[in-house]
């Protein structure tokens, strides 16, 4: 299959798939059931990655893809808050990561809830705009990598058979970034096991530096 018209499908893939948290708000607490108070560690990563590290502008955050994992260009398509987005050599996941600047409404539900409340937000934010379609599997759950910390909750479309994983953090000067992990099935191929998909996104979550 033409890659031109492969990255074209991603590109549709993912703008159905990524519902970006700018925008307005309600400030709301999470209900304490979906807040998973245990903080758990991040071990280095389970699978090789690549050398060529994505670099945020201001130099704030740091981070690796899978080794043999390619970065696709959307041009001028793509969303203003999207760093980059790479794929896996079968096209059957998406790594997103996204930065979103600082306004009073983010910093509000920040200072009250902290990352647990971004969380919230971005899921809340991707629920309405899929029009309720769209179930979180199980909690919120809190994770360290260093002096990092992530809040990171899973969720499904009613067309995934597989669940995508959402990390939200904030950098060492207050931005706020997120990285997605979200499953396709562009050319037929055997989707990865959520297993496996567990361990690229955590892998990917422990290369992350201020």
């Amino acid at each position: 299959m033409h890659k031109q018209f492969l990255i074209t499908i991603i590109f549709i893939l993912l703008i159905s798939s990524l519902i970006f948290i700018q925008g307005c708000f309600i400030v709301k607490l999470p209900s304490k059931e979906k807040e998973e108070v245990q903080i758990q560690y991040i071990p280095s990563p389970q699978i090789e990655m690549s050398e060529e590290p994505v670099r945020s502008e201001n130099g704030d955050m740091i981070s690796f893809i899978p080794k043999n994992w390619f970065f696709v260009d959307l041009g001028e398509n793509a969303p203003s808050d999207v760093m980059v987005i790479a794929v896996n050599p079968d096209y059957t996941l998406s790594l997103v990561i996204s930065r979103y600047s600082s306004n009073e409404m983010l910093d509000e539900i920040y200072n009250q809830q902290h990352l647990i409340g971004l969380a919230n937000a971005s899921f809340e934010k991707r629920g309405k705009k899929a029009s309720g379609s769209l179930t979180q599997i199980g909690k919120f759950s809190t994770f360290k990598a260093g002096n990092l910390e992530f809040v990171v909750y899973k969720y499904r479309s009613k067309n995934q058979s597989l669940p995508s994983l959402n990390a939200i953090f904030k950098s060492s000067i207050g931005q706020i970034y997120e990285i997605s992990l979200i499953p396709m099935n562009i050319i037929g191929l055997s989707l990865p096991s959520e297993a496996e998909m567990n361990t690229i996104f955590f892998s990917v979550l422990a290369t992350v530096r201020y």
